[in-house]
């Protein structure tokens, strides 16, 4: 967090999907989501449909998207500094939530950026502890969701100080330029 904005860390969307039962890995008793970046979100799940054989189902693309139309990413904006953006997401759920690489049988890769997020989960109520099993909504809407705007949040925000500041520099040079036009002019007046 603390590197200075790299030109290299283009904008781009946050895509999210969770793998539904199939024969990857049993969903009883997690529920796996893959958070993800891309310049086009429907080419990586077209890409991802034809290398591994599964269709993902976007949970939520950010910024949202308005329609399942491409046409509607051309005047969409962008997460500015996805690249840091995806890095943080999967710094933090990481620290929460085990990665859940596996290998696909469709296309020989291990598959990385995979979060494992247990079913069960201990709850509280008026003193009692129990146990419930959740959805895969309801995981998205506790734990996963919340992780994902935070930090588009923090990255629409240093990508707009940044921006200030490139902003302020050029200002000020262009005021310094014309400051010191002036005073070459006013000079140049007194001499003669």
């Amino acid at each position: 967090m603390s590197k200075p904005l790299s030109e290299n860390d283009g904008p781009g969307y946050i895509y999210a999907y969770m793998l539904t039962d199939g024969p990857r890995v049993p969903t009883s008793r997690y529920a796996y989501f893959k958070i993800g970046r891309a310049i086009d979100p429907y080419r990586r799940m077209y890409q991802v449909s034809q290398r591994c054989k599964y269709t993902p189902e976007i949970l939520e693309l950010f910024p949202h998207l308005p329609s399942k139309q491409p046409s509607s990413l051309i005047s969409l904006p962008k997460c500015p500094i996805s690249h840091r953006v995806e890095r943080l997401i999967h710094l933090e759920l990481s620290a929460q939530f085990s990665t859940a690489g596996f290998q696909c049988h469709e296309c020989g890769t291990a598959h990385r950026e995979w979060f494992r997020v247990p079913r069960l989960q201990q709850q509280e109520q008026k003193g009692n502890k129990f146990v419930i099993k959740m959805t895969d909504q309801e995981l998205w809407n506790l734990h996963i969701r919340p992780v994902i705007l935070k930090w588009f949040q923090y990255g629409v925000a240093v990508s707009a100080m940044a921006n200030n500041n490139k902003n302020k520099n050029s200002n000020n040079n262009g005021d310094t330029s014309i400051n010191n036009n002036c005073r070459s002019c006013n000079n140049s007046t007194a001499k003669d």
